[in-house]
């Protein structure tokens, strides 16, 4: 398993179902509407493909694979939904 951030660069609601279907609670955070922490497939063309995101249809995303190195101020449920990932990775 790995730890990606998904970034839509529209408002999607089909992509937002994808990512939830694809990944459901609790491997998925959204961080705030279209912006979602992931932990699923090992490999991020895995990630493109189960989200459509490589498709002709499909509006527009980013996608980063995460090395397990962050920082920064946010809610307590983010650090502790990413503490919980980092013991099942």
């Amino acid at each position: 398993m790995a730890l990606f951030a998904v970034m839509f660069h529209d408002h999607d609601p089909e992509a937002v179902e994808r990512l939830k279907a694809a990944y459901p609670a609790p491997d998925h955070l959204e961080l705030q509407p279209g912006v979602y922490l992931i932990n699923g497939d090992l490999l991020i063309e895995d990630v493109l493909k189960r989200l459509h995101i490589d498709s002709p249809e499909g509006k527009g995303a980013l996608v980063f694979r995460l090395n397990g190195t962050y920082g920064g101020k946010t809610y307590r449920s983010v650090w502790d939904w990413l503490a919980r990932t980092e013991v099942l990775v």
